[in-house]
């Protein structure tokens, strides 16, 4: 009976998991689509400059917003930050951080 009783439990701690990995996922996934299309609609509203950081991880994400805001590249300005460190070490390119 106790062996019984263990394997429910290893199996509610093991569903408890699951689910909090899901529930996590799905907050991933719509801050992800909060911020495209966060810049999607000001860049279809006319702001032309977006400055943001490679250290943030999110050039991908900003890639599938200028595009699905559906304004060309080249009407758009774009800055970002190369960190003290990378500065430092001289290891940024400055071409790379868009195209990710």
């Amino acid at each position: 009976m106790q062996l019984f009783i263990k394997a429910i439990s290893n199996e509610t701690v093991f569903v408890q998991l699951i689910n909090r990995v899901y529930r996590k996922l799905q907050r991933k996934i719509f801050h992800e689509r909060r911020y495209i299309d966060a810049i999607a609609h000001s860049l279809r509203a006319g702001f032309t400059l977006v400055d943001f950081s490679a250290a943030y991880g999110n050039e991908q994400l900003m890639g599938k917003a200028i595009k699905r805001s559906g304004v060309e590249r080249k009407d758009i300005f774009l800055t970002t930050r190369v960190s003290n460190k990378q500065q430092i070490k001289g290891n940024f390119v400055v071409d790379g951080t868009f195209s990710k």
